[in-house]
């Protein structure tokens, strides 16, 4: 699949990703709640069980773009309607583990914040096109991917409690690392 095609396919299911309800965007002040969790049903994972799913994305607007320049905002959300849990009750260490994934995606935001800056001091001009920031954001996007996965298998969706508190360290200190990348 071409990147261009590949790229407007993402940006689409980003737009419908929550055609429902409003998407909740990261915020340092705004911990995840149950409450948050809104989806009714609670589909079938093949092979897993699992308690609760919550549904985060990058979600990117384009300013503008020129045939040499672009400018892009760069935001971790989160789909309310889209995530979900299995009981009423759920503890605040589950829902911490879930706030992790929503912090890896907000890790993965701004590590393409940096991105778009750093190209922007660069002298290559061809770095500030369309073509350069759908190629950055495929990138990206795949390794938060496979990052989301390494979280629940060393984590084992939360149950290692020691890998999880490990985890919990590791994302603090990457966020704060890149916490000028922070909008």
């Amino acid at each position: 699949m071409n990147l261009r095609v590949y790229f407007s396919f993402i940006f689409l299911w980003c737009l419908s990703a929550d055609a429902r309800g409003q998407l909740i965007t990261w915020s340092a002040d705004r911990p995840l709640q149950w409450s948050d969790f809104r989806r009714e049903d609670t589909p079938k994972r093949k092979g897993k069980s699992m308690d609760a799913y919550v549904y985060t994305l990058l979600m990117d607007k384009m300013d503008y773009c020129t045939l040499d320049s672009i400018h892009v905002t760069v935001t971790a959300q989160c789909s309310p309607h889209k995530s979900w849990k299995k009981h009423e009750k759920l503890g605040n260490y589950l829902l911490q583990h879930e706030q992790g994934h929503f912090d890896i995606t907000e890790l993965y935001a701004r590590k393409l914040r940096k991105d778009i800056h750093d190209a922007e001091r660069s002298p290559k001009h061809n770095r500030h096109t369309k073509e350069w920031f759908s190629s950055v954001y495929v990138h990206t996007t795949s390794k938060l991917r496979q990052c989301q996965r390494r979280y629940d298998r060393q984590t084992k969706h939360s149950k290692n409690r020691e890998m999880q508190l490990q985890w919990n360290k590791k994302i603090a200190k990457e966020l704060a690392e890149l916490k000028e990348y922070a909008l």
